[in-house]
């Protein structure tokens, strides 16, 4: 038998991938019409939108050794995640910009040093969606402006500009606090002509918090930070004049987060047999008898709005070597906020339903190669629901068989309050799916059930926060 891998469609030509256990075939479809699977017509498409792009990119790069010949230097980049992601390539006295913008939504790029004078512009030489024709080059050689979402941009030296009048100065932010706490950062500063303007944190446009100076230009803002966990990242907080086309230099931050004890449950120790109590590991020998769905301890932790679930494994193996650091198991997580209502019973994919009455807002499954944090839009028992950004961040100490699991404020809506939150976890183990379950165990099939029997090796009580 031949399971379909892939698909993929190249300029004109349909390519599909097939796997088997042998290895992997390819059939391709003929570009001519008078070929194999063509169907009787040509599919060299020369107007096809992606061989236009690439056709448009080529006679670019041929025509100027600044792209063929130059060495590139990183301009820009975004260390808090997905955005703006730039650099200079030069050759001889040549230069050119590339821009990216990696993030799904709008993303701002301050204060690019461009290395040409105040009034000199930039030309778009080639674009993959829409973009402005010229930018023109501010105070200090600095170029700002907004990227469209996934975009990409080339841009060559233009002509010199004339500043148009009127044109106002960025505003300016106080200085702030080299570590920040809490879901909220209080920011300060002064804005010339008092017109409004937005704070902008890490790039990100989408989120921008709108901002309007009081009569003498002063100005105070709260910018949410609920999101930020991880205190090794620094982030960026800046003013953008989207009428002057003008930012304010970036003001950098940490953020500290205070991790107050909710509550710690232990669990029985060799209870990873199922609900029936006669379930068993697969058969492979990697399983061996390390007992890695067996959870033995949670410890709930919160700062704000944010949540770290901690959780020590009876065992804790890593033969596969998983990116996020343990394998053969893979530990579901749900959580019902407090005060909402709607809320699920069903555990998707795992043929089962939540213990005590409870009904989950959010799910998380992690195993070696996922961290997946989904809502309950659109889940279902065979629908994992709609996936949360920010997402989870995972880290697994194994020497002490602990996964430890951060769940942003921002993921969650900026909860006031998480006393009352129920937790309940369960195991099992995940391979494009959860694991099969049959009578007998197999090298990767669980065994002493039935197929439709719940997938849930072993499992917490379900845990109030108080």
């Amino acid at each position: 038998e031949q399971s379909l891998l892939l698909i993929m469609t190249l300029p004109g030509i349909p390519v599909v991938y097939y796997g088997t256990e042998q290895g992997f075939t390819v059939q391709r479809a003929s570009m001519f019409k008078a070929g194999f699977g063509s169907g009787g017509r040509d599919r060299f498409d020369e107007n096809a939108p992606l061989y236009k792009s690439i056709r448009a990119m080529s006679d670019l790069r041929r025509s100027n050794k600044v792209f063929t010949r130059g060495v590139p230097e990183i301009l820009k980049d975004n260390p808090a995640g997905a955005g703006v992601f730039a650099y200079r390539m030069r050759y001889g006295k040549e230069q050119a910009l590339v821009l990216f913008n990696t993030a799904d939504s709008e993303s701002l790029m301050d204060n690019l040093d461009t290395g040409l004078p105040s009034g000199a512009s930039w030309r778009a030489a080639f674009s993959l969606t829409p973009f402005p024709e010229t930018l023109t080059v501010g105070t200090n050689g600095r170029l700002s402006a907004a990227l469209p979402a996934r975009s990409g941009v080339v841009l060559l030296p233009g002509p010199r500009v004339p500043r148009r009048s009127g044109a106002g100065a960025a505003p300016r932010i106080d200085a702030l606090p080299e570590f920040a706490e809490g879901d909220v950062l209080e920011a300060a500063g002064r804005a010339a002509g008092a017109s409004a303007f937005k704070l902008v944190l890490d790039g990100d446009l989408s989120r921008a918090v709108p901002v309007t100076p009081e009569a003498g230009g002063r100005w105070r803002a709260r910018v949410p930070i609920g999101g930020l966990v991880d205190e090794s990242v620094p982030h960026e907080l800046t003013a953008w004049s989207e009428r002057d086309a003008a930012a304010s230099p970036a003001r950098r931050f940490r953020v500290r987060k205070v991790w107050r004890p909710a509550l710690t449950a232990r669990d029985p120790v060799g209870d990873d047999t199922g609900g029936t109590g006669g379930l068993r590991y697969p058969s492979d020998p990697g399983w061996g008898d390390n007992h890695q769905c067996d959870i033995e301890k949670v410890m709930v932790s919160r700062a704000g709005g944010a949540l770290r679930i901690e959780v020590r494994m009876r065992g804790m193996t890593r033969g596969w070597g998983p990116i996020n650091g343990f394998d053969r198991t893979a530990l579901t997580v749900f959580l019902e906020m407090p005060g909402r209502s709607g809320g699920l019973r069903v555990m998707p994919k795992q043929n089962g339903e939540l213990p005590s009455g409870m009904n989950w807002h959010y799910r998380l499954r992690a195993h070696g190669w996922s961290n997946v944090l989904s809502s309950l839009e659109g889940a279902g028992p065979d629908d994992e629901g709609r996936a949360v950004t920010p997402g989870a961040e995972l880290e697994t100490d194994f020497d002490s068989r602990t996964v430890k699991i951060t769940i942003p404020a921002a993921s969650l809506g900026y909860p006031e309050t998480l006393s009352g939150a129920k937790l309940y976890l369960n195991t099992w183990d995940y391979a494009e799916g959860y694991r099969p379950l049959a009578p007998e165990s197999g090298p990767m099939i669980f065994g002493g059930g039935k197929p439709g029997d719940t997938k849930v090796m072993d499992e917490t009580a379900v845990l109030t926060l108080p």
